[in-house]
């Protein structure tokens, strides 16, 4: 039991140090702050992460919520390594089953 409680202690401590959060929940969604855009993703999942980064030129958040993967970089939308074009400042977003929407407005894939 002691080696168990040292262990999750051990990984909370490196989760922490690589800048990431780890967040474990039961809910019908998951969502979470990505620069000025609330990102809700449907049907949540128990297993969350986020992190984020910026450089000189870029400014990058992600979000992964069971198989659902999210990116805003630089105010570009991208799902699962789709891009949806790009979001105004504050836009919200909402990935349903699958179906990304932006300011409740559903959106397509873009080339």
């Amino acid at each position: 039991m002691k080696s168990s409680i040292i262990a999750i202690v051990g990984l909370v401590a490196v989760t922490l140090a690589g800048g990431c959060f780890v967040q474990f929940k039961m809910n019908n969604k998951s969502e979470t702050d990505m620069g000025s855009h609330h990102v809700v993703v449907k049907p949540g999942n128990s297993f969350t992460s986020n992190s984020s980064s910026t450089g000189s030129d870029t400014e990058t958040y992600k979000f992964s919520c069971g198989e659902i993967s999210v990116t805003i970089q630089n105010e570009e939308l991208i799902v699962n390594n789709v891009k949806y074009g790009t979001l105004k400042p504050g836009e919200a977003v909402l990935i349903d089953n699958g179906t990304v929407f932006v300011a409740d407005q559903q959106r397509q894939a873009t080339p």
